[in-house]
């Protein structure tokens, strides 16, 4: 009896490569121009909109976004087509019986949920690009779940 690799579901991966393209690029962007300007003047950002948040500047901020937004969604796009071995992530995320690359594929949505809901709730304007960055978060937590990716990332 042969055990037959699961079918690459290249559709659902090439939509998820742009996704994160795009939630690269935004973040790397963005997080470039708030940490060169922690005002926040380079996006017509109000330093007052900080006042109900734990932020004095935007820095920190620029961080999340250059780092976890930018830097994390180009590592997962890797992953995600290379499923390279990495034992300390596979350790943490072996409850899930999926490659690491597919857990933090749908943490990085929850947390960019997260992240906008937070904008939201804190930040007195919104941006046209929040609801856009939505759909990003819940089809990064959505398509990793579905059955040919399960399949296909299973260890």
């Amino acid at each position: 009896m042969s055990m037959r690799k699961p079918v690459r579901p290249l559709l659902v991966m090439w939509v998820l490569s742009v996704l994160l393209i795009f939630l690269a690029l935004t973040g790397v962007g963005g997080g470039v121009l708030l940490l060169q300007d922690p005002t926040g003047a380079s996006l017509q950002l109000e330093p007052e909109w900080l006042l109900n948040t734990p932020f004095v500047d935007y820095f920190v901020p620029g961080l999340i976004l250059f780092f976890v937004f930018g830097v994390g969604s180009l590592v997962l796009l890797y992953a995600l087509w290379e499923l390279p071995k990495v034992d300390f992530l596979a350790r943490l995320t072996k409850f899930t019986h999926e490659h690491w690359a597919w857990d933090f594929t749908v943490l990085l949505g929850v947390v960019l949920l997260v992240w906008l809901v937070a904008q939201i709730a804190l930040l007195p304007a919104l941006s046209p690009i929040q609801p856009v960055m939505l759909v990003v978060a819940l089809a990064l937590i959505v398509l990793p779940l579905l059955p040919a990716m399960r399949r296909f990332y299973a260890r």
